[in-house]
């Protein structure tokens, strides 16, 4: 049974351990605190340059998430770009594609304007040139669901060098691409 499926059902509890080397920072019990069911909207913020590739990657592990609420707010930095043909061929009406008024100057303001576009309740960070886990939603939303948490943080990331063939784990940070916050 997954962690998610074992939240979800009543009266159900994980005994649970935070700490970092060898310091212990919080320990406590999981449990299903919030309604049954309930799946309120998560945005999944995403800028680009416009370039297909990688964020069509991206796009397409979006659309592989098994959380159902969801949309894809893709805010590219100029119109008529590879990665928005591409999403408007997907023809997924979750996928949601802004521009700038004027060219941005930079990437706050661009994940400004994705925020300012967001519809859901709760937004992710979904950087254009990463992979995702297609239960990245589900497993987050249960987790911040069940501990009545604002955010959560991935510590630790997969990283991937496809030319080198090699995968491997990250030093311990908050890695601000796994952002999944109310």
């Amino acid at each position: 049974m997954t962690l998610a499926a074992y939240l979800l059902q009543a009266d159900r509890r994980i005994d649970f351990k935070l700490g970092m080397k060898n310091v212990l920072i919080q320990q406590g019990s999981l449990a299903q605190v919030a309604f049954p069911g309930r799946q309120p909207l998560v945005s999944c913020l995403m800028v680009t340059r416009g370039k297909l590739f990688p964020s069509r990657f991206a796009a397409e592990w979006f659309q592989r998430q098994t959380y159902a609420n969801r949309e894809l707010v893709l805010i590219c930095d100029a119109p008529g770009t590879e990665i928005e043909r591409h999403c408007r061929e997907l023809n997924d009406p979750r996928i949601r594609i802004a521009y700038p008024a004027a060219p941005a100057s930079s990437l706050g303001a661009l994940r400004n304007l994705s925020l300012r576009a967001a519809q859901g309740e709760w937004i992710c960070q979904w950087d254009d040139d990463d992979l995702y886990h297609p239960r990245r939603l589900e497993l987050g939303m249960a987790v911040c669901q069940s501990m009545q948490a604002d955010a959560l943080f991935l510590s630790r990331w997969l990283l991937w060098s496809p030319l080198a063939r090699k995968i491997g784990v990250s030093g311990a940070r908050e890695w601000e691409a796994s952002l999944l916050a109310l």
